[in-house]
């Protein structure tokens, strides 16, 4: 059964490691591919929306130049800047801060509209210095993200006159659910001008600027801090619970958003072509896995049947067998003191004892017998066994030496330690007669039973030790030319060791070999 689960376990190695390999091999590539192709996507959609957030800052750039260069040559006076404020077009309301950050423009009395405004940049009048703050990303609470350097969109121009500086740039703040876009410029004598762009003026310009392709296969969304689409171009149309990407505008417009969707990369041709081949050979693999494993299978059973119909005629053999034992033990009870008879009815006992031995054997290998734990006089035990194979041992010229020292009741199947002890003493009976000897001793050491078992013959090769306990296995020299054997017992004295909770070893005696039968003297040690 073992010897089945193993080449069971081979043969499906056999399929599963290569279709294994082949797999990662194929989910790596896949992978790979994939990667691949997801960042060539990536880098395209990145590209393509850096595109317009640069458009987008060109824009601001030209309106941050043009004013730079104009709005020196302004007049600083209320009513020169109040025409100045009608002919701008994209510039819904003005400032103007003195070299001391007072506020100069607009002065009371207030209108509505400039009410409103100056109450929009409270915290402009409370601390100027927000204007030549450095806003980033981080600053503004969006996350990181590829885009242009801040320089093309918050400059600041530097020219000496009267040991001063001018500069300028952009500032944004929220109202309410929008965003608002302030242009602010400081003269060389520390003035400040600052320009709050038109919302739907700017939108349109936007607009104006993008693209209006409808024919591409991707589609871009802008919207503003408040999510409202601006503008959207692009036929693709998003499969249901598709995403955008998402990408942030550069500052000023860090809280407006460019979304994007398209098609997805596609897994690689060569990929698929793999897995295909893969999925060839994997059928091929299993096919081939298939036919050998239902030959091994029929083969099994071939065997099977022959080791059920020998276990059959073993035990048909058992019954006539015991009548010739019993009949020939009842007629030596009989018999006068003629030596001749009593010798030819010793032999005719002793072989069918040696009969029903290996009859055992083969019952004791087509099937485990249950255990059946009794106590049982381990010493009266080995005594009796070895009372059967005197007569084939005088026969042979064996003496027996007995060394029984066990002195002690051990729970163990009785049936099954005679089966052990019968094995081993047929074995000297059989290959090692020339030694002359045999001793049996036991003992009780450590907590555990030993029988030892030891012949003075030629002794078993240091090579062959192990393999002696296989089933059908024999040592292939001298030692067993001519002796009949099935090369079952000692397997079979083993098993039945490990299932008492033992086991049997063998060791060199030089001369002859010693095998060593250890049980545990604790019954619950037993399986």
């Amino acid at each position: 059964m073992k010897k089945r689960h193993a080449n069971l376990l081979l043969l499906v190695a056999m399929v599963v490691l290569p279709l294994a390999l082949l797999g990662w091999q194929a989910y790596r590539l896949l992978t790979s591919d994939s990667e691949i192709q997801q960042a060539r996507y990536d880098q395209l959609v990145e590209a393509r929306l850096q595109q317009v957030d640069q458009t987008i800052q060109d824009y601001l750039s030209s309106l941050a130049d043009d004013w730079r260069q104009r709005l020196p040559t302004w007049p600083l006076d209320a009513r020169g800047l109040q025409t100045r404020l009608a002919d701008e077009i994209r510039v819904r309301q003005l400032f103007l801060l003195g070299p001391d950050n007072r506020r100069l423009f607009p002065r009371d009395p207030l209108s509505s509209d400039e009410q409103d405004f100056v109450e929009r940049l409270e915290a402009i009048w409370r601390d100027p210095s927000l204007l030549q703050a450095r806003r980033t990303e981080s600053e503004a609470g969006i996350s990181a993200a590829p885009s242009p350097s801040l320089s093309s969109v918050f400059r600041k121009s530097a020219r000496e006159s009267d040991g001063m500086q001018s500069a300028a740039g952009w500032y944004m703040w929220h109202w309410g659910a929008g965003t608002r876009l302030l242009f602010w410029w400081r003269s060389p004598a520390g003035e400040t001008i600052g320009l709050a762009l038109e919302p739907a003026r700017l939108k349109s310009d936007l607009i104006g600027l993008l693209p209006e392709d409808e024919t591409a296969d991707f589609s871009i969304r802008l919207r503003d801090a408040a999510g409202q689409e601006i503008y959207q171009w692009g036929s693709y149309v998003p499969e249901p619970g598709e995403t955008y990407h998402h990408y942030p505008l550069s500052y000023p417009l860090s809280s407006w958003t460019l979304e994007y969707a398209g098609s997805q990369p596609t897994a690689a041709a060569a990929g698929f072509g793999l897995l295909l081949l893969l999925g060839t050979l994997a059928v091929v693999l299993v096919g081939l896995a298939l036919y050998l494993y239902r030959e091994q299978t029929r083969e099994l059973r071939e065997a099977t049947r022959k080791v059920e119909f020998v276990s059959q005629v073993s035990h048909e053999l058992k019954t006539p067998l015991t009548n010739i034992r019993m009949y020939a033990e009842m007629l030596e009870e009989q018999l006068g003191d003629d030596p001749g008879q009593r010798n030819y009815l010793g032999i005719i006992i002793s072989e069918s004892q040696r009969l029903g031995r290996l009859i055992g054997n083969v019952l004791n290998f087509s099937r485990m017998p249950p255990l059946h734990i009794r106590e049982v006089d381990i010493d009266a035990l080995v005594r009796q066994t070895l009372d059967h194979f005197l007569p084939g041992f005088r026969t042979r010229g064996l003496e027996v030496r007995a060394d029984l020292q066990a002195g002690a009741t051990l729970e163990t199947d009785a049936d099954m330690l005679e089966q052990i002890l019968n094995n081993l003493l047929s074995n000297v009976e059989k290959y090692a007669a020339d030694g002359g000897a045999v001793d049996v001793a036991t003992r009780v050491a450590d907590g555990q039973l030993v029988i030892s078992v030891r012949d003075h013959g030629a002794g078993i090769p240091a090579a062959e030790q192990k393999k002696i306990f296989d089933a059908f296995y024999r040592i292939g020299n001298s030692l067993t030319e001519g002796v009949s054997g099935t090369g079952i017992g000692l397997t079979i004295a083993r098993q039945q060791a490990q299932r008492l909770g033992g086991d049997l070893r063998v060791s060199d005696a030089s001369p002859g070999a010693c095998f060593t039968l250890r049980l545990p003297v604790i019954r619950g040690e037993m399986p």
